[in-house]
């Protein structure tokens, strides 16, 4: 709390030294009634900027006994490195520099208004160097976005208290017009100002979350709505003051006016001042997409999961049905009645799409999506799953009829819910149905390397579409990671060609040896495309190209996307049955097209048109985000 203090202070000398200078300049001439305000926004202004210095080396020192623990933190050598080594360091000497400048100009030259202004701006936009908008990427985007923000947040800001003082120190008619005139011209600078700092707010939002989720399931996200929460009271309170007050101003019940305006005009400022209290805050905490979501709420929004339910078309009818009696009704006239039915369809309709959720719906898992994870899953599946999931995974086990619930088709259940609810339900059961928990039974890496595998067994059915043309940008389905080495002692995983080349895998056999000596051949024509030949199995060769170490993994997870639409594998068994496939994966990490030759025999027979395709998708610019170490 010190810290954030400390902060306050030294914020806060440059965001009154800003705003008290545009409402000023904005003004116009101060009548000689108002002299006495216009001095006490100037001693204001010059002792929060005087107060702010001494509160940047409370922040360094903060800084310091942040990085070492040191109660002491003057008697230590930390903060000299860290002023000399850190971008923290050097952003806060220029900041010092900046607002040791705006003291000299507001005690020595404070009718130069503009360097004023141009100083605070610059202070403010310089300290987003030193948070997380400096590592915001791109920066040339970014970095003056934010800076922006910063400005027009400071400039709306610190121009209520002079709006305040003004309201408190007008008296007769003379102040009133001065007052209206005033307050007019600053509204509408304010409301440009709060324009931009919402729109730059939603841009800078949406980078620092990148999932809507963690808005609700993250402490940056509930800070965040706190600080949305108190502005939306605060322009509640200028709107109400700008349509009720300011059109009275310069009437004969100006005074009665001001005299119920004060209350919202103290409240706009005690609202402005807590969510710059709380953005400050918000800037200390680290960003909702570098956080673990943890979610409190008990259902998620999930129409794709939700439609599979019997009463979900049901409820969006009556949803439909009463959005057309809404709109009926306002056309009417009945305002309120069309509200109301409004607000029960858009309730209804919100019930019907959603699905129970869990604290760890949104969790990340712990064990990377790579081959070996999968495989790994393979083994934990056939030991613990088959009696009621079935060996094929199609909920037909032994034990299945016997279950309170039948168990679901794991090859469409599954991709129909996040792996934190796979994992709730593995660790705490699902009593509805009888299923077990096995938070006893397996430890929190086999849970989640059984989980890797249920989404890969659920996207192999999802791959039954691929075929062996690409489809031109168009790419869905995550190639699982795997660490390799060659039969030449070379290692490496897949994810080593990020960004860099496509990679040709191939699921040989040993009928296939024609084909492999050709692709073999064709190893250089084929890098010169842009892809990298990697062969798991078949007969050994003497080539740099065979995985000889972790074959079996990737054999394994890499045959469960060899299922097509005519052959989608036996019930009785995960794996389906494959003799030789060869799959396309593109630089970014997605499986883009697949072979097999005994079900499309003329394919990539033709290396000159499989040559072709990867060009196509070297070409290709990244059209979504990389993979990351996890499956969601």
């Amino acid at each position: 709390m010190v810290a954030l203090l400390a902060v306050f202070g030294w914020q806060a000398g440059a965001v009154l030294a800003l705003g008290l200078t545009c409402f000023v300049s904005r003004a116009g001439p101060v009548p000689p009634i108002l002299v006495r305000w216009r001095e006490q926004l100037r001693i204001l202004m010059v002792a929060s900027i005087a107060l702010a210095v001494p509160a940047g080396v409370g922040v360094l020192l903060a800084q310091s006994v942040r990085l070492t623990g040191a109660l002491q933190p003057w008697s230590s050598s930390t903060w000299p490195a860290l002023l000399l080594h850190t971008r923290f360091g050097e952003v806060w000497i220029a900041k010092q520099i900046i607002l040791l400048a705006l003291l000299w100009v507001a005690l020595f030259a404070s009718r130069t208004r503009h360097l004023i202004i141009a100083l605070a701006s610059v202070f403010l936009a310089v300290g987003v160097w030193a948070g997380h908008g400096g590592t915001a990427d791109p920066g040339w985007i970014f970095i003056p976005l934010q800076a922006w923000h910063a400005i027009a947040a400071g400039a709306w800001l610190g121009g209520l208290p002079a709006w305040t003082l003004l309201v408190f120190a007008t008296h007769d008619q003379t102040s009133h017009q001065f007052l209206a005139q005033a307050v007019l011209k600053f509204s509408q600078f304010a409301t440009v100002a709060v324009i931009s700092l919402v729109l730059s707010g939603v841009i800078i939002a949406s980078t620092q979350l990148t999932y809507w989720r963690a808005l609700f399931g993250t402490r940056y996200g509930g800070v965040l709505s706190l600080k949305l929460a108190l502005i939306a009271c605060a322009l509640a309170a200028a709107f109400r003051l700008r349509t009720a007050v300011l059109p009275r101003l310069q009437s004969v019940d100006a005074p009665d006016a001001l005299q119920r305006a004060r209350p919202l005009i103290l409240l706009e400022l005690l609202c402005a001042f807590a969510a710059f209290m709380v953005a400050l805050q918000l800037a200390r905490t680290t960003p909702g997409a570098h956080a673990a979501i943890h979610w409190w709420l008990p259902w998620r929004l999930a129409p794709a999961a939700a439609w599979a339910l019997p009463t979900t078309p049901w409820l969006c009818a009556i949803s439909a049905c009463l959005l057309v009696g809404a709109l009926g009704n306002y056309l009417r006239a009945a305002r309120r009645v069309a509200a109301v039915l409004a607000l029960g369809a858009l309730g209804s309709l919100a019930y019907a799409l959603s699905v129970p959720a869990y604290p760890s719906t949104y969790q990340r898992p712990s064990v990377a999506y790579t081959a070996q994870s999968v495989a790994a899953g393979i083994d934990l599946y056939q030991q613990h799953c088959p009696a009621c999931h079935g060996a094929g995974g199609r909920g037909d086990g032994v034990a299945a009829s016997r279950t309170t619930k039948r168990p679901p088709d794991l090859s469409e259940h599954t991709a129909l819910h996040t792996a934190g609810d796979m994992y709730w339900w593995l660790s705490h059961g699902v009593p509805t149905s009888g299923m077990p928990a096995f938070d006893q039974v397996l430890t929190r890496a086999q849970r989640w390397s059984l989980i890797n595998f249920l989404r890969a067994f659920a996207d192999g059915y999802r791959a039954r579409v691929l075929t062996s043309t690409v489809v031109p940008n168009q790419p869905w389905l995550v190639a699982p990671d795997f660490q390799y080495e060659t039969s030449a002692g070379d290692s490496g995983q897949l994810s080593d060609f990020r960004e860099q080349r496509a990679v040709l895998l191939v699921i040989a056999d040993g009928e296939q040896a024609v084909r492999i000596q050709r692709l073999t051949k064709e190893i250089e024509r084929l890098r010169a495309a842009g892809a990298e030949l990697l062969i798991v199995g078949g007969r050994a060769i003497p080539h740099t190209a065979q995985i000889s170490v972790g074959a079996d993994a990737i054999q394994q997870t890499y045959t469960l996307f060899a299922r097509t639409l005519s052959t989608p594998g036996s019930r009785h068994a995960v794996l389906p049955e494959n003799d030789h496939a060869e799959f396309l994966i593109d630089r970014f990490g997605y499986l883009r097209a697949r072979w097999l030759p005994a079900s499309d025999v003329a394919g990539w027979d033709d290396l000159a048109a499989l040559q072709q395709k990867i060009r196509q998708l070297a070409a290709e610019p990244k059209l979504r985000e990389l993979p990351d170490d996890h499956v969601h």
